[in-house]
């Protein structure tokens, strides 16, 4: 808000003044938020969290980072429904930070941290705003990832190791070399 102090919302049916069908009548829903709330709790660096979107939802999650620090974050709709993930992340100052949606997979990978503090990611559906359909709705997974993480351990030289990977996953390693290896 420019301004401290109330604000007022008006709802009325959206329908052209040429419209004289008087259709646009019924209940409706407001979803409200402010980047600096969780609503679902915090994202734990290599870890995944899910979390489902009804019709006009928008969930919440944290995560906290130092300045400088790099990170991946990767949302996916597991299920292929109608869903398309679309995020938008703040940084600790309320200041959008990043956004961006994609059709199943919605990804920001090596995003540098500019302040150091708690970040806000919303979660809702991305669909056009000139799809009427409204069916952009379901389950959703958030990858959360920093660098630092050895969320499967360490690489031994001349070893091999295995692992899976789903839908947006992001699985981390470590090893250990010196200078010039």
């Amino acid at each position: 808000a420019v301004l401290g102090g109330t604000y007022t919302v008006l709802v009325m049916d959206g329908r052209p003044s040429n419209d004289f069908s008087y259709e646009g009548l019924g209940n409706y829903d407001i979803h409200f938020t402010v980047p600096t709330v969780s609503e679902n709790g915090s994202l734990i660096n290599g870890d995944i969290v899910s979390g489902d979107i009804t019709i006009g939802d928008i969930d919440s999650w944290t995560f906290d980072l130092e300045a400088g620090k790099v990170f991946s974050l990767i949302a996916v709709n597991p299920e292929d429904s109608s869903l398309s993930p679309q995020l938008f992340i703040y940084a600790p100052d309320g200041t959008l930070f990043n956004s961006g949606t994609e059709h199943n997979v919605t990804r920001f990978i090596d995003q540098t941290a500019v302040l150091g503090g708690t970040y806000t990611v919303l979660v809702m559906d991305g669909r056009p705003s000139n799809d009427f359909s409204y069916e952009g709705v379901g389950d959703y997974d958030i990858h959360f990832a920093v660098p630092t993480v050895s969320e499967n351990g360490s690489l031994i030289n001349g070893d091999i190791v295995s692992g899976d990977i789903t839908i947006g996953d992001i699985d981390s390693w470590t090893f250990d070399a010196q200078s010039g290896d």
